[in-house]
């Protein structure tokens, strides 16, 4: 868990811990709807701060963008399928929430 939670961070990761746990993790919504959403709210978050717990969403942006629905165009481009992107999903989840 990102053990140096101040109050912007602790707001940062209460937006994403739905998104990330309740609607992906927790295999409720498809890898597509899941990159619609976390991209679409990490795009537009005015609350992130610098740190540790921006880093973890960073790098969980990353891998969110490289997931490719279409099995062939995944290939060509090395992108990741639904359950690649739940790894890097459930591992943010874990150290942000300790969970």
């Amino acid at each position: 868990m990102v053990s140096s939670h101040n109050d912007s961070e602790t707001a940062i990761f209460g937006a994403y811990e739905p998104i990330i746990r309740r609607r992906f993790v927790s295999g409720e919504v498809s890898a597509g709807e899941f990159e619609r959403e976390f991209l679409a709210y990490f795009k537009t978050d005015t609350n992130q701060v610098p740190g540790p717990g921006l880093d973890l969403l960073d790098r969980l942006f990353t891998a969110v963008d490289d997931c490719v629905d279409d099995p062939v165009l995944r290939v060509e481009v090395g992108g990741l399928d639904e359950e690649r992107l739940r790894d890097p999903a459930t591992d943010a989840y874990r150290r942000l929430y300790g969970e």
